[in-house]
């Protein structure tokens, strides 16, 4: 089926102006995604070298091969629920890129089905794409499946400031994936990165109990909630009307707190405890992955010539969902199509395991070896013959430059960001949110231009300061006339609220109870949302929060909490930044 070039140029710009949701305020500079493509083209083969003497099995071969690293790709979000916009947006464009890849697959295989591949390397149909690139657009896109998996569960309990590091993540890369003219090297140094952030992002902060519960934390709340309510409706389907009668009022409590702005994650985390509780007494006790093994150890080593496979064991026995993603941790050195191993260079790399049913993984090291060779790692069992070192060896070929990217022209400019969001007297760095493809091109050079220099100015460097409240436009321009322009927003600064606590009541204690009433204010009127409070005596504390409402809240004490012989007690109460305290005497 015939495709059309402008369709796929269209959406591959279309994902370079529209890379990043709104909100998205910092990325890795433009001269930190710079790398020595020369070097690159000498040290790094591609996976798939469309050569005119391998055969037309060959290469349909090889197109399977890609099809099903795609496949994988989309495999490992299929589930995945957007947490909020950003989320949502990495999704929307994840889904785009694959689809404009997906096309010049096609259109590959094709030209491979008519004989008309051009003897010009990498050359089918016309394509806007250098078509040695494609398996390696596919790896990345694989990487960037595995991080938006990553974000929405081993990230969930996690500070704002993670997701927003992830979404930079994902989304430029998705940039880099359908962009045709970012390069093999800039590529696979993109996808090189994930394996460091990463361990980056689970060095960030945990969220504590008692801070409010951010939208990634409600989201993986939200799918127990889910999983709660197919179990309600398997039960009414087989007839046990009285046990859904009693999970959906769990239900009903867990979501009534879910929809709350100002829930805890302490909060949350007791009320979900409680949630599961209730699935397993309906459904059973459900079983989570709690680590993988490997039938083969934790290492081996195979040739190059041959293919192997890793069989990963997840553990215990009795999880229901055995489910896996296998990825390489460089796929210049092995690549994995669907569980098998095809070794392409010598070396030692990664092969990563990830279970479904909750994200945890295994590395499984891997060490390649020239045909013949032995190891002190155990030996793997070839699954056959790698028809792609075999090809390679019997048809060598001299690595070339991309036969679309050889010019030293720009073609493209990109922006990391879908606009710039500023408030008065703010400055923003756009300088280090642009992209110029390709990579080779020898003047890179930029100018910047505001269309409304009373909104905002920019000085040689792309550095934005914000004059006046409004909405401009910044045009990006290089040396050779490619030109592409930005919104800029500009916000007045937000006007700084007044909070008071007006009164503090305490009761009389009767029999060991008490209670401690709040009344405060925002900006004069009734104060909505949470107020801490901190009872000390001795060298004992103790901390409640409660949420007022139409300015009024108050929170019961009983023996448990204050014993009945202690007659002095310090409150201290704090709401936003104020603070109170107040000595209770008890006669």
């Amino acid at each position: 089926m015939k495709k059309s070039k402008s369709v796929a140029l269209s959406l591959a710009i279309l994902m370079a102006s529209l890379a990043v949701a709104p909100g998205v305020n910092s990325i890795a500079h433009a001269s930190g995604l710079e790398i020595n493509e020369d070097t690159l083209i000498k040290e790094r083969k591609p996976d798939i070298e469309i050569d005119k003497n391998v055969s037309s099995d060959q290469q349909k071969l090889e197109i399977a091969e890609v099809r099903g690293e795609l496949t994988k790709a989309q495999k490992s979000v299929e589930d995945v629920e957007a947490a909020d916009e950003k989320y949502e947006e990495c999704l929307k464009q994840f889904d785009e890129a694959v689809r404009t890849v997906s096309l010049e697959i096609d259109d590959y295989e094709q030209s491979v089905q008519n004989g008309s591949l051009s003897q010009q390397k990498g050359v089918a149909g016309g394509s806007i794409y250098d078509l040695t690139t494609i398996p390696v657009r596919v790896q990345l896109l694989v990487r960037i499946g595995r991080a938006i998996r990553f974000g929405s569960t081993e990230l969930s309990n996690k500070v704002v400031a993670a997701h927003t590091k992830l979404t930079e993540y994902i989304l430029t890369g998705i940039l880099y994936a359908a962009n045709p003219f970012a390069n093999e090297g800039q590529i696979m140094d993109y996808i090189d990165r994930f394996e460091a952030l990463e361990q980056e992002l689970l060095a960030y902060p945990d969220l504590s109990p008692e801070d409010i519960a951010t939208i990634y934390k409600k989201a993986a709340y939200h799918r127990t909630i889910r999983e709660a309510r197919k179990v309600r409706n398997e039960a009414n389907r087989t007839g046990r009307k009285f046990q859904a009668k009693v999970l959906d009022k769990e239900i009903s409590k867990a979501a009534s707190l879910w929809w709350r702005i100002t829930v805890t994650c302490g909060e949350l985390d007791a009320e979900e405890e409680k949630l599961i509780a209730a699935i397993e007494k309906v459904a059973g006790p459900k079983i989570r992955a709690e680590k993988i093994e490997f039938m083969e150890g934790e290492a081996g080593a195979i040739n190059i010539d041959n293919k192997t496979k890793i069989r990963p064991v997840i553990m215990p026995a009795e999880v229901k969902n055995k489910d896996y993603l296998i990825y390489s941790s460089n796929p210049y050195v092995a690549r994995v199509i669907g569980n098998e191993i095809i070794p392409l260079k010598t070396g030692n790399v990664i092969i990563t395991v990830m279970a479904l049913d909750n994200g945890i993984t295994k590395d499984f090291e891997l060490q390649i070896l020239n045909p013949g060779e032995s190891s002190s790692l155990p030996m793997l069992e070839p699954t056959g013959a790698n028809d792609q070192y075999l090809t390679s060896k019997e048809s060598p070929t001299k690595p070339e430059k991309p036969v679309n990217n050889d010019s030293d022209q720009v073609k493209d400019i990109a922006f990391t960001v879908k606009s710039v969001e500023m408030k008065l007297d703010e400055s923003y760095q756009l300088g280090q949110k642009v992209l110029v493809f390709p990579e080779r091109a020898v003047d890179k050079s930029l100018t910047y231009q505001v269309a409304n220099p009373e909104i905002a100015n920019i000085d040689e460097n792309g550095n934005i300061t914000a004059l006046n409240p409004g909405t401009t436009e910044v045009s990006v321009t290089s040396a050779n006339g490619i030109k592409k322009t930005i919104k800029v927003n500009v916000a007045d600064k937000p006007v700084e609220k007044t909070y008071e606590i007006t009164n503090i009541e305490i009761s009389p204690r009767k029999a060991g109870v008490f209670t401690i009433g709040v009344e405060a204010t925002e900006d004069g009127k009734t104060y909505n949302g949470p107020c801490d409070i901190k009872l000390v005596y001795g060298d004992k504390a103790i901390n409640h929060r409660i949420y007022l409402k139409n300015g009024k809240a108050s929170k019961k004490y009983t023996g448990f909490d204050i014993p009945t012989w202690q007659d002095e007690v310090l409150a201290t109460v704090n709401i936003k930044d104020i603070s109170q305290e107040i000595e209770i005497a008890f006669n």
